[in-house]
């Protein structure tokens, strides 16, 4: 099963506690489901587990029963539709809205105290939102064609959550999240404490894995950079063996040019470590570059 998926069904799963919280969390759904008209209202979704919750949920609180169908795709897959045709008018009425407003908006009036708010926004989301799979991305969204409902709701989850960023995309209002903090914080409003504290581990590994790699990219410049060190001067002094001799150089750079020449390997401190007397790291590096220097007198 998919993050988003898996989202949604433990979304749906959460009990309501009171009859108001019912009533939010139904009146969240419809609210931002395609039509929420007096002469029709129609929800759809991927989960026949949420459309018939929802389904039960209206007919406790209203005695209105919806009818259910199965929508089969081209793709082979199925989304369920609910739709309510008499007596729409009565559960618009149940929610405080009588069809002849100029545009759809939250009534506050549904949302009686904090816990219904969190039912209010559950709705919602099963209703119009998605998120992407967080081991790819962080962003969740929710979208509604209606500019005055999806500035509500955004002015509510500033309240409670975060203000969300929004968008327009071809005539539909987008409100998300892209921060995984603000996610984690919503989901957890909304009850889904098991995907919340997921989306926390995938960060956390994401974290380590990123410091890994920056790490392993580090250690292999460095490498690189030695590397090509190396070869360098054992081309300085191939050259200067070549076109003179070792005598060439003066007395203390000699023993480690040919150190250096005879083990390309070895690093700046053990050249330093394996000299007569011994020299420091800088010693080595300045005497290296005296060779070079040497070199390119000669080219």
């Amino acid at each position: 099963m998919s993050f988003s998926a898996s989202l949604k069904t433990e979304l749906s799963e959460i009990p309501a506690q009171s009859k108001d919280d019912l009533r939010a969390l139904v009146y969240g759904f419809l609210l931002f489901s395609k039509e929420f008209l007096p002469s029709s209202i129609t929800a759809v979704s991927d989960s026949h587990t949420i459309i018939t919750m929802i389904s039960k949920a209206i007919s406790k609180l209203t005695s209105v029963r919806p009818d259910i169908t199965k929508i089969s795709q081209k793709n082979g897959k199925s989304s369920f539709k609910l739709s309510v045709t008499d007596g729409a008018k009565d559960i618009l009425a149940f929610f405080g809205h009588n069809g002849t407003e100029p545009s759809r908006r939250i009534l506050r009036e549904n949302l009686k105290n904090e816990s219904c708010i969190s039912h209010f926004i559950r709705g919602a989301y099963l209703s119009c939102g998605s998120i992407a799979d967080p081991n790819k991305i962080y962003r969740l969204e929710f979208l509604t064609l209606y500019m005055n409902l999806s500035n509500d709701l955004s002015a509510l989850l500033g309240e409670y959550i975060s203000p969300p960023r929004s968008t327009v995309r071809r005539g539909v209002y987008a409100l998300y999240y892209k921060e995984s903090a603000a996610i984690e914080d919503l989901l957890t409003y909304c009850g889904a404490v098991r995907s919340s504290l997921e989306i926390m581990q995938i960060k956390v590994v994401k974290n380590v894995r990123n410091k890994i790699n920056r790490v392993t990219n580090c250690e292999t410049a460095n490498i690189s950079k030695v590397v090509n060190a190396a070869v360098t001067i054992n081309n300085d002094i191939a050259l200067i063996l070549e076109k003179k001799s070792i005598e060439y150089l003066s007395e203390d750079l000699r023993e480690l040019a040919m150190l250096r020449y005879n083990n390309p390997e070895m690093s700046i401190r053990d050249l330093g470590e394996s000299l007569n007397p011994p020299l420091s790291r800088s010693g080595v590096s300045h005497r290296l570059k005296r060779i070079s220097e040497a070199a390119k007198k000669l080219r």
